[in-house]
């Protein structure tokens, strides 16, 4: 029984928010017969940006990295070795590259 009443709470709250969000939506975005239609040029439907995906963008922004800094993993593993000799915690690794 209480289990059912819950259900029927919830489906209450359900329907009065989407109530209350079609009110809103007709105060915040006006009807198109109420507004006169805008032309829009083509210069304004132009893309924000190229076409390409997440994965395109991620690889060349990768080889952008690797071009401006041919030997980050090297420079990096250099930094943490003298980090690491700094502090005097641990033996000294060669680093291969």
């Amino acid at each position: 029984m209480a289990r059912q009443a819950h259900i029927e709470d919830l489906q209450n709250l359900l329907k009065s928010e989407r109530e209350s969000y079609a009110s809103l939506l007709a105060i915040v975005v006006p009807t198109s017969r109420s507004q006169p239609t805008e032309q829009v040029t083509e210069a304004e439907l132009k893309p924000l940006r190229n076409n390409l995906s997440i994965s395109q963008l991620r690889r060349i922004a990768e080889q952008r990295e690797r071009e401006q800094h041919p030997n980050a993993n090297k420079e990096y593993w250099e930094r943490v070795q003298a980090d690491y000799d700094k502090a005097g915690k641990l033996p000294t690794v060669e680093v291969n590259g």
